[in-house]
């Protein structure tokens, strides 16, 4: 696998999935089923849009996804704590 081919929209979903499913949100299981696709549709967007607006391919992996996540997480503990 190369891993800086551009990821499959459902992949970027299921990285998603996996890391915020065992994060605690207090929400209903709808909204927070609503936020994992969100986190993976928008990394899939810009990757999408780079090619539009830069007209090239932006190099963008999963890693910067997973990076996102774990940064909105750390933001998300400190204000509810």
């Amino acid at each position: 696998m190369d891993w800086f081919q551009r990821w499959p929209k459902d992949a970027l979903i299921a990285v998603s999935s996996h890391f915020l499913g065992q994060y605690h949100i207090v929400s209903e299981d709808e909204t927070k089923k609503q936020l994992i696709e969100m986190m993976g549709t928008v990394h899939d967007g810009v990757a999408e849009n780079c090619t539009v607006y830069f007209q090239r391919f932006d190099y963008k992996c999963p890693g910067s996804l997973i990076i996102v996540i774990f940064v909105k997480s750390i933001f998300v503990f400190f204000i509810f704590q």
